[in-house]
């Protein structure tokens, strides 16, 4: 039996009496199809088996890196930890899901391997596909079974997964999973008239955060930004738990929100420097104001 085959065993074993979430559909067809996509864009065997098993980490419960390591080689567990979320399971998932998407994000945009976004667009139009067809049924019922119940945010974090994966953009799967997301996101798209406040707040913004250095309240309209310095409880570019483990304290880097108090919509994130935050808040105001 070859690699591909065993991580199909492998993988269904691991998500044995997991569904789809809001649905009666076993999990299991979700790491298939997303095999199937990773294939129309490359042949490399250990791409298709860490997109087989990409799930298996955060999702299955008991799986460890080394044991996929063990069995499929390290490479393919480097794969599959590189497109895993740390969960924060001691705090409920609905708290943390803006940091584990904004970590996902600044991952991707760090990232060079072109292997590791090939399984985050197989990922996600695996499940673009999913959200296109129960909204064209459920229409905004569809976020309610979600941790994130707001679609504005949903909207934001799979634009950003475009925008963190264009290098890919030859493939036709990366342009099926941007067609998708503009016919699944267009009821909630901020639009760029309604978007002028925002890009003046960042203006504001930005000319005085260099000049003062420090805590800054810029209010534009129905815009507010806010941003600090702060020691990270979770610093981007290491766990928490590996900076405990060596004695060591959070870095101090800077901190940040925008709320737009007409769409009611508010997110942010946090940086090491203060050039890294200018330039993640933009990426962010731009994907948001598509």
């Amino acid at each position: 039996m070859n690699r591909v085959h065993l991580a199909v065993v492998f993988a269904a074993d691991a998500h044995r009496g997991q569904f789809r979430k809001g649905k009666a559909i076993p999990y299991i067809l979700h790491p298939m199809e997303a095999a199937a996509i990773a294939a129309g864009m490359t042949d490399d065997p250990e791409i298709i088996v860490a997109a087989l098993l990409h799930d298996t980490i955060e999702d299955a419960g008991g799986v460890s890196a080394e044991e996929i390591a063990a069995e499929f080689g390290p490479r393919v567990a480097l794969l599959v930890q590189a497109v895993s979320e740390e969960k924060r399971e001691s705090l409920p998932a609905q708290e943390t899901w803006r940091i584990r998407k904004e970590e996902t994000v600044a991952a991707l945009h760090r990232q060079e391997d072109r292997a590791v976004k090939m399984l985050v667009v197989a990922d996600k139009l695996s499940n673009i596909r999913a959200l296109y067809q129960d909204h064209r049924s459920l229409g905004s019922e569809l976020w309610k079974r979600f941790n994130q119940k707001d679609p504005m945010m949903h909207a934001w974090y799979y634009r950003a997964i475009a925008e963190a994966t264009a290098e890919l953009k030859e493939y036709p799967a990366w342009q099926e999973y941007c067609t998708l997301v503009e016919k699944v996101f267009a009821p909630y798209t901020h639009e760029k008239d309604d978007a002028r406040g925002s890009a003046a707040a960042l203006e504001e913004f930005e000319e005085n955060w260099r000049k003062v250095g420090r805590g800054y309240r810029a209010v534009v309209g129905d815009y507010e930004l806010t941003a600090k310095p702060t020691r990270l409880a979770v610093p981007p570019t290491v766990s928490l738990r590996d900076i405990i483990k060596r004695g060591g304290r959070p870095p101090i880097g800077w901190e940040w929100d925008f709320k737009d108090t007409k769409f009611k919509i508010t997110f942010g994130g946090y940086a090491l420097s203060l050039d890294e935050a200018v330039q993640s808040l933009k990426r962010q105001l731009l994907i948001f104001t598509k």
